[in-house]
């Protein structure tokens, strides 16, 4: 009886594992990203340094563009669809709304594209303050599951 049981359990266990493996090479093959420093002349008003971000070549990058200030460092990601700003600060790095000072894309379009949900659990990625080239690794990881499902297509993920 007891082997009869081990037996099941160790199956479920493997189980359990193998799936778990797919999922996280599947998400893993998701993430393949590129990304591209702008250069400086191309740079706009008050940006420090930007950067495009493709998933797809077929597509159009999404553009990060970093502005510092006395609070910390704000990346602002936009596309011609949405916009969404990442804060590094000594409180920690995260995601939220571009202010309105800020925004160059609809908030009706924003607000469409943008789970609310996940950004909401995206506030805090960080408690402690990251570099640049940690932010923009953590921006490129994580903004995919910022984006609705129904508008994915925009930019291939």
């Amino acid at each position: 009886m007891r082997t009869k049981f081990a037996r099941k359990m160790t199956t479920l266990l493997l189980s359990v594992v193998f799936f778990s493996a797919s999922a996280v090479s599947a998400d893993v093959l998701a993430a393949n990203y590129v990304i591209v420093p702008v250069a400086r002349q191309d740079l706009g008003l008050g940006v420090e340094q930007a950067w495009k971000l493709s998933y797809d070549e077929n597509r159009a990058p999404i553009v990060v563009e970093l502005f510092n200030s006395k609070k910390g460092k704000t990346f602002i990601v936009r596309t011609d669809h949405f916009e969404v700003a990442y804060v590094s600060s000594p409180k920690g790095f995260g995601a939220r709304k571009v202010r309105i000072s800020e925004s160059k894309v609809p908030d009706s379009l924003t607000s469409q594209v943008i789970n609310e949900e996940e950004l909401a659990k995206q506030r805090i990625l960080s408690t402690e303050e990251v570099d640049g080239k940690a932010a923009i690794e953590l921006i490129a990881a994580y903004l995919p599951d910022l984006v609705n499902s129904s508008y994915k297509h925009l930019f291939s993920l």
